[in-house]
């Protein structure tokens, strides 16, 4: 049996899964979930794997288009909890790696149409610049907790340097960058 429902599927994460503090928002997962539909994404990564994991293969599983989404954390602890979140709610879990393994699969390399970056912010600021380099030419990027004070120069530097598109939501705590 699929559990779909994102408000309920998010609040019983928050209250079972995550204890509240680490998942993506809920305005974030709507608007993760509408840009799958508008886009249809051929290949995703998930970059901090939770809540967000559940959001792009629950759009896989609606839309039955079967995108490529690659899910990837540094801590093997949190990766297994969602696999377990992602069996309860009945969806596929392929494709969920720890970074390190993921770097070592043949063509890791390649480009996404939607990269959702979710890392620790050291981790984030320290392979931005990697994660751009990912980025597909009509891809976007998304930056959760883009309004965190080590988050918001390295975000900058990386618009100039890549000659990037920005725009901000939800009161300016995500970024969307695209190239141009």
């Amino acid at each position: 049996m699929y559990k779909l429902n994102l408000k309920e599927m998010y609040d019983y994460y928050r209250k079972n899964v995550s204890g509240g503090n680490y998942p993506i928002s809920l305005p974030l997962a709507r608007y993760i979930n509408d840009l799958c539909w508008q886009t249809k994404p051929n290949n995703i990564l998930d970059r901090g794997t939770g809540f967000s994991s559940f959001v792009f293969r629950k759009y896989a599983l609606e839309s039955w288009r079967w995108p490529n989404i690659y899910s990837v954390d540094s801590n093997e602890q949190w990766l297994k909890k969602t696999i377990e979140f992602l069996r309860y709610c009945g969806l596929k879990t392929e494709h969920l790696y720890l970074w390190s393994d993921f770097k070592k699969l043949p063509g890791y390399e390649k480009k996404f149409d939607i990269i959702l970056e979710d890392y620790t912010i050291l981790t984030r600021v320290k392979s931005l610049h990697i994660i751009v380099d990912m980025l597909d030419n009509d891809g976007y990027l998304i930056l959760d907790d883009a309004d965190h004070e080590r988050y918001t120069g390295p975000i900058f530097r990386a618009v100039k340097k890549f000659n990037l598109y920005r725009s901000y939501i939800m009161d300016g705590k995500v970024a969307i960058l695209r190239k141009r």
